[in-house]
């Protein structure tokens, strides 16, 4: 198994995991490929499909996830194929995450983070860098009217979900090398410059 073949692998596992933790609220519903290059996943927690929210709610959000060849070294891209209306989702479906993308980070943090913002997260939403214009002039006007409405789910956002954890720069110990990992995990990671696998405790 090469290297790639086995961080996707282990994606898969911490989506599998992710699932765990969220009691099924996340699901990966389609993978494509060998190893995999577009991942399906279904997200149950509510969003704004139209500017009829909250009158009306999107409660499944399906999320696709390509992986470019480049795999982990470039960023994989992040698309919504249910309706949705949202100041960071273009009118194509595809996200505007607002966060550097490093090889480090699991897939599982990017669902994490998705979650935040189709779900309205204030810590996440981003209105001064949108995606969709209109999406946030609706919002703006939506949330004075309607202020209990966002997060579209409050416990969801905030509880069920674990939100994205702060992330801590640790030192290759062949190359030298600065890797950022998030912060309270531990095992074993591989350098994205020399390949060079060891051990880490954030």
């Amino acid at each position: 198994m090469s290297a790639i073949d086995e961080r996707i692998a282990q994606d898969l596992e911490k989506l599998a995991n992710l699932s765990k933790q969220t009691n099924g609220r996340v699901r990966v519903v389609g993978v494509i490929g060998t190893p995999a290059k577009r991942i399906d996943v279904e997200l149950d927690y509510p969003t704004a499909p139209t500017r009829d929210y909250p009158k009306r709610v999107q409660n499944t959000t399906a999320l696709k996830i390509e992986l470019m060849s480049r795999y982990p070294f470039v960023e994989p891209t992040a698309a919504i194929t249910t309706p949705i209306f949202h100041p960071n989702v273009f009118a194509s479906g595809k996200i505007c995450l607002g966060a550097k993308w490093l090889p480090t980070q699991g897939l599982d943090l990017l669902v994490r983070r998705v979650i935040q913002i189709i779900t309205f997260d204030p810590e996440v939403l981003n209105e001064r860098s949108p995606a969709n214009g209109s999406a946030v002039d609706w919002y703006r006007s939506a949330l004075r009217a309607n202020p209990e409405a966002f997060p579209t789910t409050r416990q969801t956002a905030r509880a069920s979900t674990p939100s994205v954890q702060e992330s801590v720069i640790v030192q290759c110990s062949s190359c030298g090398a600065r890797l950022r990992i998030p912060g309270g995990k531990s095992g074993e990671v591989a350098c994205p410059k020399c390949s060079h696998r060891f051990n880490v405790s954030s």
